[in-house]
């Protein structure tokens, strides 16, 4: 498909800043976990909530940015690759603000920790 300009969608793109975003949102969200993970440890809900927030929401960017790959045909790997941080946010989202459970202390910490590796 051609833009207004002739170009392709695929020229129209500037791959390097989505890769950039994708590498800068991946360290920042790892970084906010282990700062979550020290909230949690000196009991600051309030402090773990927003971080939590935050995470989530930069997740689901890396969700959009999957979606852009797969819809501008970029390597099955750079679409691929995002979608289970997107899915682990989705579980995140779920199990911590909607049904706003105490799962890390339950059965289920195992799955929701191995989903967090893949």
């Amino acid at each position: 498909m051609k833009d207004m300009n002739g170009k392709s969608n695929h020229e129209s793109v500037n791959y390097r800043k989505i890769d950039l975003t994708v590498v800068y949102l991946a360290n920042f969200i790892n970084i906010l976990i282990a700062f979550l993970f020290l909230a949690r440890m000196f009991d600051l809900p309030e402090v773990e909530n927003t971080l939590g927030v935050a995470v989530i929401s930069m997740g689901f960017v890396l969700g959009y940015i999957a979606y852009l790959n797969k819809k501008n045909c970029r390597e099955k790997w750079e679409t691929y690759l995002l979608i289970p941080i997107f899915l682990f946010m989705i579980v995140e989202l779920i199990l911590d603000y909607v049904l706003v459970l105490d799962f890390r202390s339950t059965i289920i910490v195992g799955p929701y920790v191995l989903l967090y590796y893949i």
